[in-house]
């Protein structure tokens, strides 16, 4: 790193401070997927506790119907599982545990190992199976085998309240920028995954998806 430098406001007032390359904490959203989720695959890979070739199925038993005993840990990493891309979860489903219903009985819509398309799904899968492998959350395993011993100490699933000032806000809730004024709290139960503290998608609570985290960190 030459050079670092802030730009901007922390938020939409024009009175709000300049991001910090070295403090701020963004939303990683979706690459959350290459920084939390697919590393902590490969930790239980590299402890023998995954195959990338073996049926998802031996790992989350409720995985199946049609041809999905054909696919592999891994076509759900390099998104060849054929399942599609986005369902909105948070808004055909009242909880956690009838969503996840909803995600096991997704039909595939392609042959398994045909073709590529980016799916949420197969991610909200490999969080789903890095919970029953490792036998504790997605959260805690990869904060403990992936931030700590990488250094990535402002990397984090739900920044704690001490921290929502340097959170970037990537919504509006009732007119305010949502980062910490309101519950984190969704209808899904306690939001472990909301990378600005405050109001997200429910969805978004489930064990594959996104943290946040500082520049700092991904140098």
């Amino acid at each position: 790193m030459l050079y670092s430098h802030g730009y901007g406001h922390l938020t939409w007032d024009a009175k709000s401070p300049v991001p910090s390359p070295d403090s701020t904490i963004w939303d990683l959203a979706s690459l959350t997927k290459v920084t939390a989720t697919t590393p902590s695959v490969m930790r239980l890979v590299e402890q023998g506790k995954v195959d990338l070739d073996r049926p998802v199925v031996s790992y989350l038993p409720r995985f199946t119907g049609g041809r999905k005993g054909e696919v592999t840990v891994r076509m759900l990493l390099d998104h060849t599982s054929g399942l599609r891309s986005y369902v909105q979860f948070f808004r055909l489903a009242p909880t956690r545990d009838s969503a996840i219903a909803l995600l096991y009985a997704e039909p595939l819509r392609r042959p398994p190992g045909k073709s590529a398309e980016y799916s949420d799904l197969n991610f909200l899968l490999l969080g789903l199976l890095v919970d029953r492998v490792a036998g504790e959350p997605l959260d805690r395993f990869a904060t403990r085998e992936v931030f700590a011993p990488a250094g990535m100490s402002r990397t984090m699933f739900t920044p704690p309240r001490s921290l929502y000032e340097s959170v970037v806000p990537t919504g509006v809730w009732h007119g305010h920028p949502s980062r910490g004024s309101s519950t984190t709290r969704t209808r899904y139960g306690s939001a472990r995954w909301p990378a600005t503290p405050g109001p997200s998608r429910p969805e978004r609570t489930w064990p594959a998806t996104p943290g946040s985290g500082s520049p700092r960190d991904r140098r």
